[in-house]
């Protein structure tokens, strides 16, 4: 015997929670139960083309996925004599699937169940009293009582289960969440010193070229002071010389010159 494949696996879990739903109340998250629907339509059909069930099993899958998809277009009906008259005219489900032949609720009893609520729904419109809803409240819980004592001890297991992935998925989505915001709140904080690094470097910058350009300055400054001191030195240096040559040309004079009444 072949292992399940995933696809395989993956409709029998959607397909049980699906039930579970449909067993409990579809109306306030019919949004999510009709995307159910659609996964499992796209699963049915990738299982139909690996071929690696038995023609059987994909027409009791089929079935079902038929009897969800009618249930979803019960459910989107305006009026409450059109819920009613097509929840009558909704297929008589097959046996569960699941493993060991089980699943979460039986497709009957969802139709029942299904029908019992649209009729006390409509008790109550008729009646429009408390007393009328007191008493189609109690009717439709009476119903709704027989038709889930059938099958809630049986599927207390996989109740908890499904309950204990849901969590999981739960708390991973809150650590997705917070992940994400400390991620943002990172990424802004990054963002902010960035740009306060950046308007610093354009200071320095702002800061160099002014100094760079005081500096052209003064060295074009010092250069000019240097060319004038070098020109001072030259010009005492030629006024000494003149100097001591003149001392010279004296002392020479006197000592080489005879007097002339000598």
């Amino acid at each position: 015997i072949m292992p399940p494949s995933k696809d395989d696996i993956n409709f029998q879990r959607l397909i049980a929670q699906c039930k579970r739903v449909a067993g409990d109340d579809v109306r306030p998250g019919l949004r999510r139960f009709e995307s159910y629907v659609d996964h499992l339509e796209k699963i049915y059909v990738r299982l139909q083309g690996e071929g690696s069930l038995d023609e059987e099993t994909l027409m009791q899958y089929g079935r079902e996925l038929h009897f969800l998809k009618e249930l979803v277009k019960t459910e989107q009906k305006k009026s409450l004599p059109e819920k009613i008259a097509a929840a009558n005219l909704l297929p008589t489900a097959m046996e569960s699937t699941g493993a060991g032949g089980q699943g979460t609720a039986d497709l009957r009893q969802v139709k029942a169940r299904t029908r019992a609520v649209y009729a006390a729904d409509l008790r109550r419109q008729l009646l429009g009293s408390s007393e009328g809803d007191s008493n189609g409240v109690a009717g439709g819980g009476v119903r709704l009582r027989s038709t889930a004592d059938t099958f809630d001890t049986d599927n207390a297991d996989i109740d908890a289960v499904l309950k204990h992935h849901h969590d999981i998925q739960s708390r991973l989505a809150d650590e997705f969440l917070q992940l994400t915001r400390n991620l943002k709140q990172n990424i802004t904080i990054a963002g902010h010193v960035v740009r306060d690094d950046n308007q610093t470097l354009g200071r320095l910058e702002r800061t160099a070229d002014v100094n760079r350009e005081r500096l052209s300055v003064e060295a074009a400054r010092l250069e000019q002071h240097a060319y004038r001191s070098w020109m001072d030195c030259g010009v005492a240096a030629v006024l000494l010389l003149v100097c001591v040559t003149f001392v010279a040309m004296v002392l020479v004079m006197r000592l080489f010159v005879k007097p002339s009444g000598a």
